[in-house]
């Protein structure tokens, strides 16, 4: 399996949990509503505007869909898509338990073209930094560039790595910006490297350099309107590394 196909098994997880959200999941917020990158897409709205009084938006890994249900209920009409199958299955819950139209469908951002010139907005709500390698990466930002309608634009909340960030005993952060993580059974995905005897899958990757993220929207074709950088109250966790950017 593809490294980032351990979401559906965190899924699965919260699932049984009870949660409604990711959010939720990691003790971060007490409600589906409340959910992380919120103000971010506040922001992004009110410096956006569209052509259409219903504009298009793809959400891409929408885990459960607090973010495709914000902007559903802002008159977007929106998709939602995300690797895990669990994910969409709750997503498709709890739009229908507020009663909000979104449409949500299981797909695979690295490996299945998104529809071209479709979109007026693409959202990445904490996806791409789950997409680690090189190709991976030059593949997404490319299929959401073609995606994109004629001056389209494209909302990133993506993590930003420092020098204080500390992931924890049973993960090692590399020179390249990769978060590998312990796992028990390596042999059942495609991304695992040996670390001192151990195994370790790759999760993440967190750049500490925001030019690496631009670089790679610039490289792809986007122009970037409005960049911000979101410091977090705990100093030993990620920061976020938000930007509106436009197909040129």
């Amino acid at each position: 399996m593809h490294y980032y196909a351990l979401h559906e098994e965190a899924y699965q997880k919260l699932r049984a949990q009870g949660h409604e959200s990711w959010d939720q999941f990691l003790g971060q917020s007490g409600s589906f509503e409340a959910f992380g990158y919120k103000e971010f897409l506040e922001q992004a709205l009110a410096q956006s505007v569209f052509a259409s009084d219903a504009p298009k938006a793809l959400e891409i890994g929408c885990g459960t869909g607090p973010g495709s249900c914000y902007l559903a209920s802002r008159g977007f009409v929106v998709e939602g898509i995300d690797i895990s199958a669990t994910a969409i299955d709750i997503a498709i819950e709890q739009a229908q338990k507020r009663q909000i139209s979104v449409t949500y469908r299981q797909s695979d951002v690295c490996t299945e073209p998104l529809a071209a010139e479709n979109y007026d907005l693409i959202v990445d709500g904490h996806c791409t930094h789950c997409i680690v390698t090189e190709p991976d990466r030059r593949f997404v930002f490319a299929n959401i560039y073609n995606a994109l309608s004629q001056d389209g634009l494209f909302w990133i909340s993506t993590m930003l790595g420092h020098d204080k960030c500390a992931f924890g005993e049973h993960s090692h952060w590399d020179e390249d910006g990769i978060l590998w993580t312990r796992i028990k059974n390596p042999s059942d995905y495609d991304l695992v490297k040996t670390i001192n005897k151990t195994s370790y899958i790759a999760q993440r990757r967190i750049y500490k350099d925001p030019a690496a993220i631009v670089s790679e929207l610039k490289n792809t074709g986007f122009e970037m309107l409005w960049e911000n950088i979101v410091k977090t109250e705990k100093a030993d966790t990620p920061f976020s590394y938000q930007a509106i950017c436009k197909k040129k």
